[in-house]
């Protein structure tokens, strides 16, 4: 096989392989949390407007982590609305089986989800 063949094969492997993960994140427990109450939030809605949409960004972060028995998993979600969008960092923890959502700001300044 020549470097260039092996060099392709490498890309279309990493290419495959990131797929995979951005559907895993598409498909986990906690982004569909995140997703469910960032969507409900009436602080967020204040912020972008009515008929806020949750989406994972292709190229955004999505980082999980285990201890023992709690999961945290931190992410960047992107929230449109009617007003218009905004990047979310997003901190979530699932302690006992119960997700929370333990931080969440925007451009640098916190988010109040329960506003």
């Amino acid at each position: 096989m020549t470097i260039q063949k092996k060099i392709l094969l490498a890309v279309i492997l990493g290419f495959a392989l990131y797929g995979g993960i951005y559907i895993y994140a598409l498909n986990s427990d906690a982004f569909r949390f995140v997703k469910t109450s960032l969507e409900n939030s009436r602080g967020l809605a204040q912020r972008v407007g009515a008929g806020a949409t949750v989406t994972l960004p292709l190229f955004g972060a999505f980082k999980e982590r285990y201890v023992n028995s709690s999961e945290t998993v931190t992410m960047v979600v992107a929230v449109a609305g009617s007003n218009g969008s905004v990047l979310i960092n997003v901190k979530a923890v699932r302690t006992d089986g119960l997700w929370k959502i333990e931080s969440a700001s925007a451009e640098g300044s916190p988010i109040d989800l329960n506003q």
